[in-house]
């Protein structure tokens, strides 16, 4: 769809809406796999329910599922190679594309032929858990390595609101990972977990959106001097002044 559009992934970086959707997705992503909160459980159902057809439908829906749950994971390490791709010639870039799905499919297709190997995977266990929440640091990295474009497109101070957002979102999704479980009384569920928790969500989402654009122009910024008070004043200049810890 991609090449089909023209688009290019180094244009859709320069984005700042685009670019913030990324660092939101990459820190929510982390947030999952470290076990803050599960979402997605009743989708793997339903693709167990269609992976579980046979012939070629089931082995179709099987690789679908095989590269959703896998995205999370494999998206830090593909992004390169996913930019190099989209800069090639259109019958290049569907090569490189296909390589990736006979990346994926490279485990299926080597236990197709040598069965007796299933055995000698790893069984699941605790393994899994911390392998998982492992990952999500991967994904943080990934959050933070976009945090310094986005900074550039958008100055410090958005830049700054846009922390506060993601910490918004943050709790919001923790507070629906801690009360958003069946386990808990409906009403409860229902106030607390997707309430409150959405209500954060949101609020922090609209707030993140608000940051992605350029700072406004139009006040003019100089070093404060002694004295600088008194002639702004004595030319009926309106004075911002503007302090912090650092200065």
């Amino acid at each position: 769809v991609v090449i089909s559009l023209g688009l290019k992934w180094g244009d859709q970086l320069n984005n700042p809406v685009f670019l913030g959707t990324m660092i939101v997705f990459f820190v929510l992503m982390g947030l999952n796999l470290y076990g803050v909160f599960e979402i997605g459980t009743s989708l793997t159902s339903v693709g167990g329910d269609l992976q579980g057809q046979k012939g070629y439908s089931g082995s179709f829906f099987s690789g679908v599922l095989t590269t959703l749950v896998a995205t999370p994971c494999s998206g830090p390490f593909l992004g390169v190679a996913m930019a190099f791709a989209l800069a090639l010639p259109n019958s290049l870039a569907f090569v490189a594309f296909t390589v990736f799905g006979l990346g994926i499919a490279s485990p299926y297709i080597l236990l197709s032929f040598f069965p007796a190997l299933i055995k000698k995977l790893p069984k699941p266990g605790p393994w899994m858990v911390s392998f998982k929440q492992i990952m999500s640091f991967l994904l943080f990295a990934t959050a933070v390595y976009f945090m310094r474009g986005y900074m550039k497109m958008v100055g410090d101070s958005h830049f700054n609101f846009f922390l506060f957002a993601l910490v918004m979102i943050g709790m919001g999704a923790y507070i629906y990972g801690r009360w958003g479980l069946p386990s808990i009384p409906k009403v409860k569920r229902y106030v607390s977990g997707f309430g409150l928790g959405g209500v954060l969500v949101f609020g922090g989402l609209t707030w993140a959106y608000s940051t992605a654009k350029p700072p406004k122009e139009g006040l003019s910024w100089q070093e404060w001097y002694p004295g600088v008070m008194d002639l702004s004043r004595a030319k009926g200049r309106i004075v911002w002044v503007d302090y912090t810890a650092e200065t």
